[in-house]
This record gives structure tokens, C-alpha cells and sequence, in this order.
């Protein structure tokens, strides 16, 4: 049986960096697979994207995956994240996000001039770590040789 979305919703907010504690073995990956496999089984799994982008902006410097289950679950879903994805970045880009446009690019989005726009966004964003930055910056380079 299926639970219910605001049930995931809340277990998803509850979500702190403790808990991707990697060096104190903590259970938030393990816990943000079984969620997203939640996510999967519901009628309408997109409502639940605004929230993964919440969680990757609230918790940017956590390990969350590469590109991890948060990203593979959006993917299965096109045309239901890539709005969320471009305001994400608009309002905080962080690794995750930049690195979910490029795959969007290398995809062969048709509106790459839009995508290569975000990440040129990315790369300048105030708010954007170091890192997110710089990966911005590198993904414009190699997106711009393709």
C-alpha cells in the first residue's frame, strides 16, 4: 500500500546533514532510496519534485549521490522537473542542480541555448558555493566543445 504523499513530504523535510553523515554511518541514504522508491509508486510522483529540490538546496553540502536516487527518480519522469530544475538554479544552484543541467544538455535538450543560459547563471549565482560554481563554469566548457 501506498503512503500517503504528506507522509513522505514530512520525512523528506525532517531530513538534516546528520543524517548523510557518512563517517557516523548514518541511515539518510539508505532512508532517501526507500523514499524515492515511494515517490515512484505514487499516482502522481512530480508532486513531490518541489521537495526534492528543497532538499538538495537546504542540505548542498551533504552527499546525496552521484547523481543518486533524488536525480535518477526526476529522470524517469521528463517533462515533469526541468521547470523546477531551472528555478532551482535561478534561486540557489548548488552542485546537484548544475550537474542534473548538464545532463539535461546531454540529453539533447532542445532549448540548449536556455540550459547553457542556466549554467552561465550557475557559474556567477551569488548564493552558488565555490563548488557549484566552478562546476558550472566547467560544464559550460565542455557542453560549448560538443
Amino acid at each position: 500500500m501506498t503512503r500517503d504523499v504528506n507522509d513522505i513530504l514530512r520525512e523528506l523535510r525532517q531530513f538534516s546533514a546528520d543524517d548523510f553523515d557518512y563517517m557516523k554511518g548514518a541511515p539518510g541514504p539508505e532512508r532517501l532510496h526507500a523514499l524515492c522508491a515511494e515517490v515512484e509508486a505514487l499516482p502522481e510522483p512530480a508532486v513531490v519534485f518541489p521537495e526534492f529540490f528543497a532538499l538538495m538546496e537546504r542540505l548542498s553540502e551533504s552527499e546525496l549521490g552521484t547523481p543518486g536516487p533524488l536525480v535518477h527518480t526526476m529522470e524517469k519522469y521528463t517533462g515533469s522537473y526541468e521547470r523546477l530544475l531551472a528555478q532551482s538554479i535561478i534561486r540557489r544552484p548548488v552542485d546537484l542542480s548544475v550537474w542534473m543541467v548538464n545532463r539535461v544538455l546531454n540529453g539533447g535538450a532542445g532549448d540548449r541555448d536556455a540550459w547553457m543560459k542556466l549554467l552561465e547563471t550557475a557559474s556567477n549565482h551569488p548564493d552558488a558555493s565555490e563548488l557549484a560554481r566552478d562546476q558550472a563554469k566547467h560544464f559550460i566548457e565542455f557542453q560549448s566543445q560538443r
